[in-house]
Order: structure tokens, then C-alpha cells, then sequence
């Protein structure tokens, strides 16, 4: 009963959120013939943009923040940001990828059956949106129950809505269809994103303001518009600053060789090593005597002296130098990770990049994932952290430590690298 309560509350405070914003958005503030997102004709016109911050005092271009301002509603009404990635002809076939989209374009139109959806609902919405073939439905353990003909949610939260400015669109034709391409960058809000703060970055956004926000990728997303049902069909959605990962053999134990970031850094590099990598981080400074920290990019590299806390025998030398020993990726961070893992990846999609023996989450008992759980030996645990209530993976070579940590909904939160012997 406690959780039906709880779901039934989540549901409600999301129902009136979506209202407001969904009266906001249809109001007069935003009455026009909409151009990249379409009006009742489907889209009318396409602005090419940049990204150039504008001279001081100068007023912006009416048509540049007009369609800042399509785009901008555009992707809070077809919510771009549970929109997988995948590139043109690869949409994936897992209900998964889609069962939060298709929650959470329909918010403002759930009735008492609010935090269950159908599974020819979730099909129509995959089907009326994404070049889909035949659609695998599964269950998803900790975030939607799967019966066989109904979804029913898990409790728990929705991400804020999309921030996104636009940084440059363009139209082509291709089999007949006439395709639509915008370049944008997705921001965050580091906190709850009322109704007012999202008319507050809104109007940000359309003026070129950004100051608030955080940046956390460059994406990429291609549609042609439907006449038949007047909505977008997408065809591809890419992260553009995403790196190259090294190539890795799933059905392999994870390797010291694969402990290094997409731009080149490993563990026990010197601080004067990382600094000529990262070039000049977004912050410096010292914690404690013996311990320094960088930040860039969403990283967060720890450094250590190896002095009288270290044991005599220690791997790394006893000198007045400054040794990495923790690095430490979280939302910001769009680099690919050991086994090319990336932040916001799903649980089931990290256990298919290990050789995984044993998936099932069973919340109070530590699981072997694969391995021996013997002190030097490669191995790799999952674990249920009750205190924030989630999901942790340790994966160790015996001299390293991939921690991977998920949020309430199996989301990859944040990823640690750890020098084992520190």
C-alpha cells in the first residue's frame, strides 16, 4: 500500500508539473507558426544558425532566437533527451529504450491509469516516431514491470526537461523525404527544474544567455516530418563529442591495459603528467596536505602523495611528487569509459560488455557478475547500496578498480577508476 501511495504522489507532482509547463508552452507566449518543430502543416522553415556569442550590446537576430525558441520547445515537447542514440538504420529493437519517451511525451494526457502504459500503446509510440522493426518487449527490473500486456512504473522520478540550444540546422532531400538536421547542445540544471525555471531558461536560451546551466554534450538529430500523423519520425540521434573507445572482447575479464580515459590519461601518472593532457583544467586546488585534485570535463582526478600513510613497500615511490590514484567521471562526462561505458548507460547494458554470469538483481545480496571472489584474483561484484537505495558494479584486475555506480533507475550515475593498492 506504502508503495502505491508513493507512486501515486510521484505521478501527481509530475501531472501538475507537465500542466504548467504544457500551458505555458501553448499560451500566448507561444503562439506562432512553429518552423523546425511544425505548426498544424508540419514544419515551415529551417534557420541556419551559429554558435558565435554575440558583441556586446548588439541585439539578436529575430529569426536567430526565433528558432532557438522552435527548437527549444521542440525538444521539451518530444522529449530529445530519453530519445536513445543510434545511427540511421540502427534504432534499436529493446522496448527499453523507449519506455520513458513514451511516458513522458504523454504526461498531460494520463488519466487514472497514470504510471501504466499498454504494450500496444508503447508500440504505437515506437512505431509513430522510430524506423522500428519488430519491437522486443521486455521487463525492466527497478523502473517498468512487464506482464506481458501492460508496463507499470517503479516509483521514482523524471529527468528535467531538455535545455537545449541550437546551434545550427539545415533541410536535404533524400528518397523523396525531405529530412531535417540540428546541431545542439544539451545543458543541464544541477537542481529540481520547477515550472518557472524552465520559463526562466527558455527565455535564456532564445537570448543567447546560458549562464546557469552546466554543458553536457554536443547531439546531433535527424527526422522527416509524418503528414499522415503530423509528427516527427526520427532516424538518427548522435552525441558528436563523443571519443573513440579501444576495442575489448566482452567475453574477456576486464585488463589493466583498458584503465585509461578516452583522452589518454592512466592511473599513477604524475600531476605534471595529466596537467600537459588535459591542458588547462576547469579547476585546481588542494584538499589536504598530501592530496590535490583537477576537474575538466566532468572528470574529477585525485592526486596523492605517497608519504608516511603509504606502506614502506608501496608500488610507487616515496618522493614529493604528486601520483594519480583516483579518477572519477559523473554527469558533465560524455567520453566513453572502459568498455566504451558512458554515463546514463542502462544496467543491462553494462552487464553485456562483461562476461556476466549472473544478471539478476536480487537488491540485498552481494553477486558475483564473474570471477572469484578471492583477494587477487580479476573478479567483479554487484552489490545494493542501502543507503542511497541503488546499484554499484566493482570490477578489479587486481591492481585497478572500474567502480560503477547507478542511480534509482539503473542509469550509470557515475564511474570510478581506483588504484586498488591505495
Amino acid at each position: 500500500m506504502r508503495g502505491k501511495f508513493r507512486l501515486i504522489l510521484v505521478v501527481l507532482v509530475i501531472g501538475i508539473i507537465s500542466y504548467l509547463i504544457s500551458d505555458y508552452l501553448s499560451g500566448s507566449k507561444a503562439k506562432h507558426s512553429v518552423g523546425i518543430i511544425g505548426g498544424a502543416d508540419g514544419p515551415t522553415q529551417i534557420f541556419v544558425t551559429n554558435n558565435n556569442p554575440k558583441t556586446e550590446g548588439q541585439p539578436e537576430s529575430r529569426d536567430l532566437a526565433k528558432s532557438r525558441e522552435e527548437f527549444f520547445d521542440f525538444a521539451v515537447k518530444y522529449r530529445l533527451d530519453y530519445i536513445p542514440l543510434f545511427t540511421e538504420g540502427n534504432a534499436p529493437a529493446d522496448s527499453r529504450e523507449y519506455l520513458y519517451y513514451a511516458f513522458a511525451i504523454n504526461l498531460a494526457n494520463w488519466g487514472d491509469d497514470k504510471g501504466t502504459m499498454t504494450r500496444e500503446y508503447v508500440e504505437e509510440v515506437i512505431n509513430a516516431h522510430f524506423p522500428v522493426g519488430e519491437i522486443k518487449h521486455v521487463s525492466w527490473p527497478q523502473n517498468w514491470n512487464y506482464d506481458g500486456a501492460r508496463y507499470t512504473a517503479v516509483p521514482a522520478g523524471l529527468d528535467n526537461e531538455p535545455l537545449n540550444y541550437l546551434i545550427a540546422s539545415d533541410t536535404y532531400v533524400e528518397n523523396g523525404k525531405k529530412i531535417y538536421k540540428a546541431s545542439f547542445n544539451s545543458y543541464i540544471y544541477e537542481d529540481m527544474l520547477l515550472p518557472e525555471d524552465l520559463v526562466r531558461f527558455r527565455n535564456n536560451i532564445i537570448n543567447d544567455d546560458l549562464s546557469g546551466l552546466k554543458l553536457l554534450r554536443t547531439e546531433e538529430i535527424r527526422y522527416y516530418w509524418n503528414e499522415t500523423t503530423n509528427m516527427p519520425v526520427f532516424i538518427s540521434h548522435t552525441a558528436a563529442s563523443l571519443k573513440p573507445s579501444p576495442a575489448y572482447d566482452p567475453a574477456a575479464y576486464l585488463t589493466d591495459e583498458e584503465m585509461v580515459t578516452a583522452g589518454g590519461v592512466r592511473l599513477t601518472m604524475s600531476y605534471e603528467e595529466v596537467l600537459s593532457i588535459i591542458d588547462e583544467p576547469d579547476e585546481a586546488y588542494d584538499n589536504m596536505p598530501g592530496v590535490k585534485s583537477l576537474l575538466k570535463d566532468g572528470y574529477h582526478y585525485g592526486f596523492y602523495q605517497i608519504g608516511a600513510s603509504f606502506p614502506e613497500d608501496y608500488s610507487l615511490p616515496h618522493d614529493d611528487k604528486y601520483y594519480l590514484l583516483s579518477i572519477s567521471a559523473r554527469e558533465g562526462c560524455t567520453d566513453p569509459l572502459p568498455r566504451n561505458i558512458l554515463i546514463g548507460d542502462d544496467i543491462e547494458q553494462v552487464f553485456d560488455k562483461f562476461p556476466t554470469e549472473d544478471r539478476t538483481l536480487r537488491k540485498w545480496a552481494m553477486q558475483t557478475v564473474y570471477g572469484k571472489q578471492e583477494p587477487g584474483q580479476p573478479r567483479s561484484f554487484l552489490e545494493f547500496t542501502t543507503v542511497l537505495d541503488t546499484y554499484r558494479i566493482w570490477v578489479t584486475t587486481t591492481t585497478q578498480v572500474l567502480n560503477i555506480h547507478f542511480d534509482k533507475q539503473n542509469k550509470v550515475r557515475n564511474i570510478e577508476l581506483l588504484w586498488e593498492k591505495s
